[in-house]
């Protein structure tokens, strides 16, 4: 089930295509992005504690693909294929739409 007739928010990227992404995630939503990090880890517990033993790489581009796929609804205008579109794109303005997406999933930006 998802939110029918969600808002939507436009962001403009460095090189000027515009994104048109969902405004903001749901809670079963959130949980499916939880989840695809969690299919590409392997967690053991020790005593009471928590132990990642296995951690693969491929889980923060499996996520990011998820969130494509989840809240853009088209790439300067164009709503099929809107993932391989975002992937297309120069990393500038991939790197903003990732930004954008992590705003909107409640990820917090690392610092370096």
């Amino acid at each position: 089930m998802t939110a029918p007739n969600r808002p939507t928010i436009e962001l403009k990227t460095p090189h000027g295509h515009v994104v048109v992404l969902k405004e903001y995630a749901t809670g079963r939503e959130k949980n499916a992005l939880q989840n695809t990090y969690l299919e590409h880890t392997k967690i053991s517990v020790v005593g009471n504690q928590p132990k990642i033993d296995e951690f693969s790489p491929k889980a923060e581009e499996a996520t990011i693909n998820k969130m494509l796929e989840m809240f853009v609804v088209s790439v300067d205008g164009v709503t099929e294929g809107v993932v391989d579109l975002v992937l297309d794109l120069r990393v500038e303005d991939y790197d903003a739409v990732v930004e954008g997406l992590n705003e909107i999933t409640g990820k917090k930006k690392r610092t370096e």
